[in-house]
């Protein structure tokens, strides 16, 4: 499994590490991945160092979406037997395969004395799609420093605004990735 790419095959676990800022915080890891119709599958996000939170099983697989037909798309192949109607409904129902970017949100714990929130990504050889391929386009961890008495003077200087670090996974395989953003 990469990002940018296709995935190897399962079962193969890409761990991340996500530096963080105070151990014993409230905090909230956003998965971004991508959601596609054909040839994608299930993935297991799991928190096993410096942080908790429960497991989260994505399935990446979007079945296509039923649209009435008619519609305001003039000029097409495959002309039915209706009349010249743009109205609604005018048609047959139609299938849209869309592939679109997703974020899946889960709540996590920062453990005490860790400087970074290792999560593991394994991919399933189980498939809602006949594929097994899972894209992930990346993984941010945010928190909001009021929330914690141990909070630093540089985080309460934010004026209150959430902080939030991000980690980009690489196509090498398993790998540590220390990137790291600050939103203002």
């Amino acid at each position: 499994m990469n990002t940018g790419g296709k995935a190897t095959p399962p079962p193969m676990p890409l761990p991340m590490a996500v530096p963080t800022p105070h151990a014993g915080m409230h905090a909230y890891l956003s998965v971004a991945y991508l959601s596609s119709y054909e040839g994608i599958g299930i993935a297991t996000i799991h928190c096993y160092g410096g942080c908790t939170c429960e497991p989260a099983e994505i399935d990446g697989h979007r079945p296509p979406a039923v649209t009435s037909g008619g519609g305001s798309s003039g000029g097409g192949s495959g002309g039915g037997g209706g009349g010249g109607g743009g109205g609604k409904g005018g048609g047959p129902p139609r299938q849209q395969f869309v592939s679109l970017w997703l974020q899946h949100r889960l709540e996590a714990r920062l453990q005490r004395g860790a400087l970074s929130c290792v999560v593991r990504v394994l991919l399933h050889n189980r498939t809602s799609s006949g594929g097994t391929k899972f894209k992930l386009g990346g993984l941010s961890i945010s928190w909001d420093p009021r929330q914690d008495a141990n909070a630093s003077v540089a985080g309460e200087g934010l004026g209150g605004r959430v902080r939030e670090r991000h980690a980009q996974g690489h196509a090498a395989g398993p790998s540590q990735c220390t990137t790291v953003a600050h939103s203002k």
